[in-house]
Parts: C-alpha cells; sequence; structure tokens
C-alpha cells in the first residue's frame, strides 16, 4: 500500500474508536486498581484479625493446660517429696534419721520423674559457637520438667532434638528467664506459682472481656 492510497477519514475514525476503547479501559483499569486496594485493606485487615485470634486460642490452649496442672498422682508424689525434703534440713533431725531420709528421697525423686508426663517444660537455648573462636564455645540447649525436675540436653547442638522433652501438644515449653541451674534448686515448692511462668498475660484480658 502506497501513501497514496492512505485514507484519512477512516484512519481518523479508526483512531477515534481506538482511543475510545483506551479511555475506557483506563476506567476499568482505574476502577479495579481502587477495588483492588480495598481489597488488599480487607485481606489485611482479615490477617491481623486472624493472627490475634490465632494469639487468644494458643493463649488459652496454655491457660487450659495450666488450669488442670500436674495429675493428682504426680501432684500427690510431688508434696510429699517437698515435706521430705523440708525434714531432711531441720537442725533438730538426727544423723541416722538423716541418712534414711535421703535414700528415701533418691527413691522417690526417681519413681516421681517415671510417672510424670512432663508437662511444663523450661528451656535453655543453646548456641552455635561463634566463628571467631572457631565454634569452640558452643553449647547445648537443655530442658528441664519443673515438675519432677527431669533434666534433659538436646542431642544436637541448637536442634530442639530430645528424647523425652520434645515438644507436644500437651506439653508447654517456655523460655526460662533464668539459668536452669538455678530453677533446679528452686523447684521443690507449691507449684502454682512455677506454673504463672507458663500462662501469657494475654489470656487474663480475653477472660474479662
Amino acid at each position: 500500500m502506497t501513501v497514496a492510497k492512505l485514507n484519512l477519514t477512516k484512519i481518523e475514525a479508526i483512531l477515534k474508536k481506538k482511543q475510545s476503547e483506551i479511555q475506557l479501559l483506563e476506567q476499568n483499569v482505574a476502577k479495579l486498581s481502587k477495588q483492588t486496594s480495598e481489597l488488599k485493606q480487607q485481606l489485611a485487615g482479615l490477617e491481623s484479625k486472624k493472627y490475634s485470634l490465632e494469639l487468644d486460642a494458643q493463649s488459652l490452649i496454655q491457660a487450659a493446660i495450666v488450669s488442670r496442672g500436674a495429675e493428682q498422682d504426680v501432684l500427690k508424689s510431688r508434696n510429699e517429696l517437698i515435706n521430705l525434703l523440708k525434714e531432711v534440713v531441720r537442725e533438730d533431725i538426727t544423723i541416722a534419721r538423716q541418712k534414711e531420709l535421703r535414700v528415701i528421697i533418691d527413691a522417690k525423686k526417681f519413681a516421681l520423674q517415671q510417672k510424670c508426663d512432663h508437662r511444663f517444660v523450661m528451656e535453655e537455648s543453646g548456641y552455635i559457637g561463634s566463628y571467631s573462636n572457631d565454634y569452640e564455645d558452643a553449647f547445648h540447649g537443655h530442658r528441664l520438667c519443673v515438675v519432677c525436675n527431669f533434666r534433659e540436653s538436646e542431642t544436637r547442638i541448637c536442634q530442639k532434638d530430645y528424647k523425652k522433652l520434645n515438644a507436644d501438644i500437651h506439653r508447654l515449653i517456655t523460655p526460662s528467664h533464668s539459668r536452669l541451674s538455678k530453677i533446679t534448686k528452686e523447684i521443690w515448692q507449691p507449684l502454682e506459682p512455677i506454673l504463672e511462668e507458663f500462662l501469657n498475660t494475654r489470656v487474663f484480658k480475653i477472660l474479662e472481656a
């Protein structure tokens, strides 16, 4: 086709039609962009609400486990052990009775750990080590059952793999705010104050709502 064969009237008519279609599409794009923006805001709001509800649910699950506490048989054995530990350090105790009690206490500690399901566990995270020290300063993480004083080290550094104290839907694991060695010395006391460490304060706001 040569220039002479170009039809200006037809060109202008087609151009006008194309420009009209472009304008219409631009309007539709703008409309959809606005809807997309609104949908993104709605989606963000729904995701935020979902996250908040999940936190609520997790807090309630934790509270339910704490509320149930330890099994009655375990709790009874634990309380008996606490009483024996108080008796063994009395100033008026005889040496013979003290020796006798220490044997009984060791046996009861072992029996308690055997029957306990380790429902409440505190964790001290491991450390993979530093490059500057050729990773020789690495150390394993540890977990401690605050009910029976059973303690375990992870099998591989920073892998959180334990033979007994692994994560479980019926087990609460919370980071320790103190060295586990310190907690171990303070563990033989009434259980309720210790279990408060496993509660998320969020649950109190939920229950008061």
